[in-house]
């Protein structure tokens, strides 16, 4: 059976680990390979991006040299689900085989106008507050000043390109898209994310999970097993 490589994009502060909890439920054909961005995990020495664009450029050099003329999906988080779609406004531009699904999780589509402050201009204790508000730092983070203090370098660092960034609209995925929220998200409202189907030519497929922003974190068996479901139909 021909393998898909499924390429995982993390959030904002993220790291390529939090992909891994989904290896031990998905089917023998789909190789999970998680995405590490600069300045964590193992690229903890690279410098942090300078722009979006710089990010989504150094993930998709990073895709070209593991996917090795396979099939291949892209899975996407938060700002990983943004870095997908210029990922492959890339990957259209070079005329190189696209991805047969990509998975947009946890994000409203570019047109949309964000509503909140910019959070990496915002003092450490107004950061830290509004990360706990939609469940993105665990306790062991807050209670270790030294690991707190370099997560807040990583967060920071990330929605500074993300929020400076000047979102695509004129894109068009070639491919099936598949638009997933936690029911429970406080930063993407239903409503939002059901825009997402003018951003494709072929199918556009809405998925909630019992949650919020976070859902993958208590879901990862059902996830994993959708992710089955939906690309066992590109084998």
């Amino acid at each position: 059976m021909e393998n898909i490589k499924l390429f995982c994009i993390p959030h904002a502060g993220g790291s390529a680990a939090m992909y891994l909890k989904l290896k031990p439920f998905l089917s023998e054909f789909i190789e999970l390979i998680p995405v590490e961005l600069a300045g964590r995990g193992n690229r903890f020495n690279d410098r942090f991006y300078e722009s979006f664009d710089e990010a989504a450029d150094d993930i998709y050099k990073f895709i070209f040299k593991r996917a090795n003329d396979a099939k291949y999906a892209i899975f996407g988080h938060s700002m990983g689900g943004w870095l997908s779609f210029n990922i492959c406004d890339k990957i259209l531009k070079s005329k190189k085989p696209g991805p047969v699904h990509v998975f947009l999780s946890g994000r409203y589509p570019p047109h949309i106008k964000y509503r909140g402050e910019f959070m990496h201009q915002m003092s450490d204790e107004e950061l830290i507050e509004n990360i706990i508000s939609f469940g993105g730092m665990s306790s062991i983070i807050l209670k270790d000043k030294e690991l707190l203090n370099y997560f807040l370098r990583i967060i920071r660092a990330d929605y500074k390109i993300l929020e400076t960034h000047k979102p695509l609209v004129d894109f068009k995925f070639t491919n099936d898209i598949t638009i997933i929220r936690g029911k429970n998200d406080s930063i993407v409202a239903d409503i939002d994310i059901s825009e997402w189907d003018r951003y494709t030519t072929k199918k556009c497929t809405m998925k909630e999970f019992e949650g919020g922003h976070f859902y993958i974190e208590n879901n990862a068996s059902l996830l994993s097993n959708f992710i089955n479901s939906v690309l066992s139909e590109y084998l």
